[in-house]
């Protein structure tokens, strides 16, 4: 299969306010999209080099801090895309804490779905959490936030994808967990499951 390019951002250049960054108000152009939506231009929103220069520095400083699952959810739940009182209470702390490798199912529970290839990933919905799964342990591994075309943005993507950084939100082509990096770093006894973001509430 050709992978595709990864989506637009041309659009996401907008500016977050801080104001908007602390309170968890979804900036105005994200209003009218769908809870997916606003959860993936936020994850490309907050990608360098535009955040470099932008209102989005602090919000690409904070998800680069922390571990990827809480990145994850802490991106989409200031998108307005999830609800969390756990991320409520724990937003200003500098490790939100809200997931560990071994409580997956909080966010891939019996609704998540496998995908089992390159052409099922490209049409999974944007603002989709993807979380990779060891098969053996059932520990989550990594977790990103898909943004379309089969591309993911997430912290510390290393240890699922070549390309990737073990620090630093980025945007990377998640595509090769079922291509080059297939057997890369125990990829060969690890699932990809997902979850769209619709609004649900995240305990």
């Amino acid at each position: 299969m050709q992978h595709l390019g990864p989506p637009d951002s041309a659009i996401l250049e907008n500016r977050f306010s801080s104001e908007a960054v602390m309170t968890n108000s979804a900036p105005g152009f994200l209003a009218d999209l769908s809870p997916g939506d606003r959860t993936a231009a936020l994850a490309l929103a907050c990608v360098p080099p535009g955040t470099h220069h932008g209102e989005t520095r602090g919000l690409y400083e904070r998800l680069s801090n922390l571990q990827c699952w809480d990145a994850m959810l802490l991106c989409a739940w200031m998108a307005k895309g999830i609800h969390s009182s756990a991320i409520e209470e724990a937003r200003d702390a500098k490790a939100l804490g809200i997931l560990e490798n071994q409580d997956f199912g909080r966010v891939f529970g019996p609704g998540a779905k496998r995908v089992n290839s390159a052409w099922e990933l490209v049409l999974v919905p944007k603002g989709a959490m993807v979380g990779f799964v060891h098969n053996k342990t059932r520990n989550l591994r990594h977790a990103m936030i898909h943004v379309g075309r089969g591309w993911g943005c997430g912290n510390k993507n290393d240890c699922i994808l070549r390309s990737g950084h073990t620090i630093g939100w980025e945007k990377l082509d998640m595509q090769a967990f079922f291509g080059a990096d297939a057997r890369f770093n125990g990829n060969d006894m690890t699932s990809m499951f997902v979850v769209p973001v619709t609004g649900q509430t995240i305990s």
